[in-house]
């Protein structure tokens, strides 16, 4: 077993997701091919990270609500990290993370259909991601299936 990695430099950014937005819904899905390296409590997601050959732990924070988000990002690693690679990775999990996504064609649909609007309410700002890459996401799919799912047909 492999020691675990000191990271001891801390570097902080705040996001802004677009309104609305709910921190648990989106950073927290338990079915969603879970792993050992995210930890999750209500408000708060820890995350190791793989970003430009760093290995980095994420520390994602609520700081916000629904109507007016925020997220402290604590992202800790090696050594110090310069101000062009934070940015980059804020970037980064910006967009797999769907944090600029608007919601108001969806909402504004199906707020007041009586099918989907307990549903609505209660997801309310929750946001589709996928926060591997698309081989990662292939290789989950694949391995959770079962393997007749996997066949074609003739």
């Amino acid at each position: 077993m492999k020691r675990p990695l000191s990271l001891k430099a801390k570097h902080v950014a705040e996001l802004f997701p677009s309104a609305l937005f709910n921190f648990d819904a989106t950073l927290y899905k338990p079915d969603h091919f879970p792993s050992a390296d995210s930890e999750w409590q209500p408000g708060i997601r820890w995350q190791t990270v793989l970003w430009q050959r760093q290995r980095l732990g994420c520390k994602f924070e609520n700081q916000g609500t629904v109507d007016r988000p925020k997220i402290t990002l604590s992202i800790w690693s090696k050594e110090k990290l310069d101000r062009q690679f934070v940015t980059g990775l804020v970037d980064e999990i910006t967009y797999r993370y769907n944090l600029q996504l608007d919601l108001t064609d969806f909402n504004r649909r199906f707020e007041n259909d009586p099918q989907m609007e307990p549903i609505v309410d209660r997801w309310r700002g929750m946001r589709p991601l996928n926060y591997s890459s698309l081989y990662e996401y292939a290789l989950g799919t694949t391995a959770s299936s079962s393997p007749s799912s996997c066949r074609t047909q003739p």
